[in-house]
């Protein structure tokens, strides 16, 4: 079993796409876009495998305190065809309950998940929190990057206690456990 962490799908989001009001992804069409993200995940991932969404899994919310049926059926079959045990972190876009993401399937629902010394979280933490974290996996800025300022080497670098696991950075694929404490292990011998 591995451990594998994404964010921010935004499925069913249009303004995402090529020619929407942002427009960072290079889809013509939702169903391009889902299929991308389905395609990346369920790449590495296996069923018995655990995987953290951290975040903005989509902008659809509750009207009212009641969920769209059409929606919700649509988020169901999207979501039903990523592979593994899902967990959820709430990002700034998640606006279900705790119990809809459970009945989307997410055996978890959380605000943040530390482990191995390292903060996963939705939203990048300030850099002062580092003396409790060896460093922070997170969603939120999609291709952008915590950038180090003011460093001895110049600035304007990615910050590297800083990994970014949107989807557009990663391909649209999950970044797993594995992978995130060996890059610690390595900043830690520089």
């Amino acid at each position: 079993m591995k451990i594998w962490f994404l964010s921010d799908l935004h499925l069913f989001h249009e303004n995402m796409l090529r020619g929407g009001k942002i427009g960072i992804r290079s889809f013509n069409t939702l169903y391009d876009m889902h299929e991308r993200i389905i395609e990346g995940w369920n790449s590495v991932v296996r069923p018995g495998d655990k995987v953290y969404e951290m975040g903005d899994l989509t902008l659809s919310r509750p009207k009212g305190g009641h969920v769209n049926a059409d929606q919700w059926a649509a988020l169901i079959s999207v979501v039903n065809r990523l592979q593994g045990q899902k967990r959820k972190l709430y990002g700034n876009h998640d606006h279900y309950l705790p119990e809809h993401y459970h009945a989307l399937g997410f055996d978890k629902v959380m605000a943040y998940r530390e482990m191995a010394g390292i903060l996963f979280s939705h939203i990048p933490v300030h850099v002062s929190q580092f003396y409790r974290f060896r460093g922070n996996v997170h969603g939120h800025t999609h291709e952008a990057h915590v950038m180090k300022v003011g460093d001895a080497f110049g600035g304007g670098r990615p910050d590297p206690r800083y990994i970014n696991v949107c989807v557009e950075p990663r391909n649209y694929v999950p970044m797993s456990l594995d992978e995130i404490v060996a890059h610690y292990d390595r900043m830690e011998k520089w």
